[in-house]
């Protein structure tokens, strides 16, 4: 059964904030990070101090909540197009830096100063973090330094902004794939398009129609029906829905305004049962978000509160596992 009901979500929403204090043992385990924010004269962030107290309330014969308490500090310097933080956690082996600018993103975790844990780095198309142009991610597990995984890939766009072409490389078998992206042509124009490679390649045709004010998208990769989507407006909610080769509907997406809220959902449906997410947020921010995963029968709700620079300042996970 399928789970899409805003009201149901509000009032969601609504009631945890009025019992936010009330039995948090309800849960099986709520995460409080507090941010202590310092800021330099140019009223950017310099430091920021972060408590984090972990409460499990399950598992335990005496009723009793276990806590742990650790505590991990970020601190942040600036160049003149970039931000850099580097954040030591409560393992004092292991240092994570984050390079940030308008167009790309690096991050390193570094074990004992030169053991890499792992690399990342995203590179934007025209400042759009939304848009990739090219990414790449090494990982290693600190338990076992033979379980490894490593790839890049790049991104390209049209005049518009359209992809219209990845390639996925894995580092470890060195295997590449090409993907190429079509939109108003068949398969069948598109793969006279399509250069000769040694690579493996997929092609994904996307064909639009409109009927009535309802925009309908039939997605074939390499030939074969993948989905169909439609896409309409309700009153003020954006909706998107997605179906499979036998029109059943597998995945919903609404966005829309309430009191003051911007809010999204998503819902997913398996065969096994449903996953839904809801996020609400207010001048950019995220307030609160939701998730709810039938088949894990969990449940797990963030709040989040923001200082005056729109830096965080608290937020709260709880999670519960059983018994929704």
């Amino acid at each position: 059964m399928m789970i899409n009901k805003p009201v149901f979500i509000i009032a969601l929403f609504l009631s945890s904030c009025s019992n936010a204090v009330k039995q948090q043992e309800n849960y099986d385990v709520v995460i409080v990070s507090e941010y202590d924010n310092t800021y330099d004269k140019e009223g950017r962030l310099s430091k920021v101090s972060i408590v984090e107290t972990i409460s499990m309330h399950s598992g335990r014969d005496d009723n009793k909540p276990f806590v742990d308490t650790s505590v991990r500090t970020q601190r942040y310097s600036y160049t003149d197009d970039a931000c850099l933080m580097t954040e030591s956690s409560y393992n004092p082996n292991i240092v994570e830096t984050i390079r940030s600018s308008n167009d790309s993103k690096e991050e390193l975790q570094l074990e004992d100063e030169k053991d890499t844990i792992s690399y990342s780095f995203e590179r934007y198309h025209h400042n759009d973090k939304d848009k990739l142009e090219h990414e790449k991610t090494l990982w290693r597990s600190r338990g076992n330094s033979s379980m490894t995984s490593s790839f890049e890939s790049y991104h390209y766009y049209d005049e518009n902004g359209n992809e219209i072409k990845s390639i996925y490389h894995d580092l470890e078998t060195k295997k590449k794939e090409e993907t190429y992206y079509f939109s108003g042509i068949t398969y069948a124009e598109a793969l006279q398009r399509v250069p000769k490679s040694v690579n493996e390649q997929k092609i994904v045709c996307a064909i639009k129609t409109v009927d009535n004010d309802t925009v309908i998208i039939r997605t074939t990769y390499n030939g074969k029906l993948e989905d169909i989507t439609k896409e309409y407006t309700d009153g003020n909610k954006k909706i998107k829905q997605k179906y499979d080769t036998a029109a059943e509907l597998i995945a919903e997406w609404t966005d829309y305004e309430e009191e003051g809220l911007k809010i999204s959902t998503s819902n997913t449906q398996r065969p096994d049962g449903f996953h839904t997410d809801s996020i609400f947020c207010r001048n950019g921010k995220k307030l609160r978000a939701i998730w709810i995963d039938s088949t894990d029968m969990m449940k797990m709700v963030v709040t989040s509160e923001y200082d005056i620079k729109g830096n965080l300042v608290r937020e709260v996970t709880k999670t519960k596992h059983s018994g929704m």
